[in-house]
């Protein structure tokens, strides 16, 4: 069951949603699973041609045959603006913390995403686009698992 409310502010907007699942598995090939999710996130348009985004996710399960519990908290906030009349620019990024009980895999990590692109309109119908990312992934019961990366994007677009 889901429910979803989306109300605009203006210029802006605030959304909360709501799912709830009651899995039963009938043939009993797989576990029994309670989950429920809650999300808000909001719209935000700014002075000086920018526009912000702010979105929060929470979101629990539990298998009912093992009682292993999984969460998840989830933060993205993001950032555009115009830059000249020919120059755009975007940041956004993400943080999530999750964990699991489970005996045979547990875990605890946290992720963190940062990325930031700059586009040029080159003509009307084309666009260039670089940009950059920073990636990072802990696990406090396998730090061997850890992760870090830097990436560096391109993109060119036609509009036709």
């Amino acid at each position: 069951m889901g429910l979803g409310v989306n109300q605009p502010l203006g210029r802006h907007s605030l959304s909360l949603n709501l799912q709830v699942s009651r899995f039963k598995d009938k043939l009993k090939l797989a576990h029994d699973l309670d989950s429920d999710t809650i999300s808000l996130s909001s719209t935000w348009a700014l002075p000086r041609k920018m526009g912000a985004a702010f979105g929060v996710s929470r979101s629990q399960s539990k298998d009912k045959v093992d009682g292993t519990t999984r969460s998840s908290l989830s933060v993205s906030p993001s950032l555009s603006m115009r830059l000249s009349k020919k120059w755009a620019g975007q940041y956004w990024g993400t943080l999530t913390n999750t964990k699991n009980s489970s005996k045979a895999f547990p875990s605890d990590t946290q992720s963190v995403q940062l990325n930031t692109e700059f586009t040029r309109a080159i003509a009307a119908a084309m666009n260039a686009t670089l940009g950059a990312g920073y990636n990072s992934v802990k696990d406090k019961f396998a730090p061997g698992n850890a992760v870090r990366e830097i990436l560096v994007t391109s993109r060119f677009s036609y509009s036709f």
